[in-house]
């Protein structure tokens, strides 16, 4: 009888430690993925020749939730239509989002994820605007004059060490490609943004974009998953990814 008890005993606490285990491994995070938004630079020094912006995303993977992160720095040049006046709107700086997304794909063997979430982001930025005088010299060529004297790119305003925030609602994808190398893209609406203002409102946002526009926006990641949580022998390699209820 005593070794029965002994037994009992024994069973019953590896049953208790596994049982524990179990739930503990449910609130550990099951992957770690790091991206790079490869389009984002060719799109604006190519297709909207406003100058390089770069960023990169960070995701925590806690089964159907997602603790994930950005940071971005880049600068915003735009210019006026060519005349006899040229102005130049510049902003320079970094951003940051972060925030919960709810991923919508349950028991993925591939860890794939269409989710939604929130977003609270913020810039620190600077903010110059330039203009100079063209007049005719000659038939042969111009002579730049600048507006002010001082230099030959007068500096009309210059704001520095601004801030903003803003609020996000993002939707997206993730899809295995290979191995550990994932891709994805995710959806954005930006609201309800304030600026520290010194004298006036700067003309773009790096992170936000136009100022008065540019309410919504994409991004197209390439990165790898890590993960962080070995796979159970007992998952099947036949389950198949079901949305969760």
């Amino acid at each position: 009888m005593k070794y029965i008890i002994k037994i009992f005993f024994v069973v019953n606490t590896f049953s208790v430690t596994s049982i524990s285990w179990a739930k503990i491994k449910d609130i550990l995070p099951t992957g770690l993925q790091i991206g790079f938004d490869v389009p984002r630079p060719l799109y604006y020094r190519w297709k909207e020749k406003t100058g390089w912006q770069y960023e990169v995303n960070g995701s925590i993977d806690f089964k159907q939730v997602l603790l994930e992160g950005d940071y971005g720095w880049g600068s915003i040049l735009r210019k006026n239509p060519s005349g006899k006046r040229t102005s130049l709107a510049e902003n320079i700086g970094q951003y940051f989002r972060i925030g919960l997304s709810y991923n919508f794909i349950k028991n993925s063997p591939d860890h794939n994820a269409a989710y939604l979430g929130m977003r609270y982001s913020k810039a620190y930025f600077k903010d110059y605007l330039y203009g100079k005088l063209a007049r005719e010299k000659n038939e042969k060529g111009k002579e730049i004059t600048p507006f002010w004297e001082d230099d030959s790119l007068a500096d009309i305003d210059q704001q520095a060490k601004l801030q903003a925030h803003w609020f996000e609602i993002i939707g997206g994808v993730r899809v295995k490609v290979w191995g550990w190398i994932y891709a994805g893209c995710t959806a954005r609406y930006k609201f309800a943004k304030k600026i520290t203002i010194r004298t006036q409102n700067p003309f773009d946002i790096i992170g936000w974009g136009m100022n008065d526009e540019d309410a919504f926006g994409a991004n197209f990641y390439i990165g790898i998953r890590i993960p962080l949580q070995a796979i159970s022998s007992k998952q099947s390699t036949e389950e198949i990814a079901t949305p969760s209820k």
